[in-house]
């Protein structure tokens, strides 16, 4: 029987295997049930029918793992490629090693062993490495290392988990989950992979919106990674962020998203924020963090992020065990027109296509904020009187014109609060 050993911080935590069309998880010990503490409280052992990919949701502790939309894609691919079918989970789990977010390791690993250990890119050529081994095109010695990058994180955009060097703007690929080269941030680097001129201009406008909208979160006092936007020679830009499961002393911290903690499918629209913040609570986060949860909620309201689903709020934990939330990330404008309509985590338990009022005091006091007037009015203020600047400094003034037509209801809403 094929078994994936699930370790962290050196520790064997958890043992994965296949079985008759069920995926079984059994804790080495129940002390580690803390790395998913929802889901092992009272057992040592998850067995759930894992039909397909689709049904990993159901074992949160290593769905977190599992890529989005794009890394499977780009796996898969990858992966047909080299043995001429598709991956089982275990094979997905057993490629991740030690590449992925957060403090998990997969043994054994499918670890790349016979390229150097300082591979330097420029982010042009990054982005044709990367697009070359997704077309079955790329440099063979590369082409592992380069899937492990591109296939490590979630979300349905082109992604890769790398370090990047903000002075040298250059990237840097590492055969193991090691130590950083001096001047080099392990990052997560978003970036344009079309080739269709009217995609590459669409892309392009997204990135440069989402790094307006990491801009006004920091002047709004909304805890996130420090990021950056790069421009290549072609005119092709990158939004890169450096990654938050890793503290200031290099330490790996262990992520679990919310879909996670909760074995939650992120695709379907039966959570609510009030499920984040139960959640945090039973996490015993601080009160700022509640006040951070809070505050991103409001955010996405104000500046329509609706692609606010499970998998996109997440807490981290050190090695003994202690919990915080996560800063905030993915925090962009969702045009309705792109396909998302409402937001994906109901509010004061409403759906927003039908949000008329908020009960907006009980949320706050579960949050234990006293200032959500204060809060709201910062964020409808600087979205009216900096975001046309920065637009126009941006090129993006079609979409934020959408923006604030589509948030007009929400707007409305929260004036009538003050």
């Amino acid at each position: 029987m094929r078994i994936i050993t699930i370790k962290s911080w050196n520790k064997n935590i958890a043992y994965a295997t296949e079985l008759e069309g069920k995926l079984i998880l059994d804790l080495e010990d129940k002390k580690y049930a803390c790395y998913s503490p929802l889901n092992f409280e009272n057992i040592m052992q998850a067995r759930e029918d894992i039909g397909s990919d689709a049904d990993i949701y159901k074992i949160g502790l290593i769905a977190d793992s599992i890529s989005g939309a794009y890394g499977k894609s780009y796996f898969d691919k990858y992966f047909m490629n080299e043995h001429k079918e598709l991956p089982s989970i275990l094979d997905r789990l057993s490629f991740i090693g030690s590449h992925g977010l957060g403090a998990l390791d997969y043994e054994p690993s499918d670890e790349s062993s016979t390229i150097e250990d300082n591979i330097i890119f420029s982010l042009k050529d990054f982005k044709k490495q990367s697009i070359d081994v997704y077309d079955s095109k790329g440099n063979s010695k590369l082409a592992k290392l380069i899937a492990k990058s591109n296939s490590g994180a979630g979300g349905a955009k082109a992604k890769a988990v790398i370090e990047y060097n903000p002075l040298e703007k250059k990237l840097h690929l590492s055969p193991i989950n090691s130590n950083v080269l001096d001047g080099y941030v392990k990052s997560i680097v978003k970036f344009n992979n079309s080739k269709n001129s009217n995609e590459i201009q669409k892309h392009n406008d997204e990135l440069k919106l989402e790094y307006i909208y990491y801009l006004l979160a920091i002047e709004l006092d909304i805890n996130m990674a420090k990021s950056w936007l790069e421009k290549d020679e072609d005119g092709n830009y990158y939004f890169i962020t450096s990654r938050f499961d890793i503290d200031t002393q290099g330490n790996r911290l262990h992520l679990h998203s919310l879909a996670g903690l909760l074995s939650h499918d992120a695709s379907s629209f039966t959570l609510g924020y009030e499920s984040l913040f139960r959640v945090g609570m039973m996490l015993s986060v601080s009160k700022e963090n509640k006040r951070q949860m809070f505050k991103t909620m409001i955010f996405n309201l104000v500046f329509a992020n609706k692609d606010d689903h499970s998998r996109n709020f997440s807490f981290l934990m050190d090695e003994d065990c202690n919990w915080c939330y996560a800063p905030s990330y993915d925090l962009t404008y969702s045009a309705t027109n792109h396909g998302l309509k409402w937001h994906q985590l109901t509010i004061d338990k409403k759906p927003s296509h039908s949000l008329k009022s908020l009960g907006l005091k009980k949320i706050a006091k579960l949050c234990e904020v006293d200032d959500e007037i204060e809060i709201i009015s910062n964020m409808i203020d600087l979205k009216h009187s900096k975001l046309n600047v920065l637009a126009k400094k941006y090129d993006v003034e079609n979409m934020i014109n959408m923006m604030l037509k589509d948030t007009q209801d929400i707007d409305k809403i929260f004036r009538s609060k003050k």
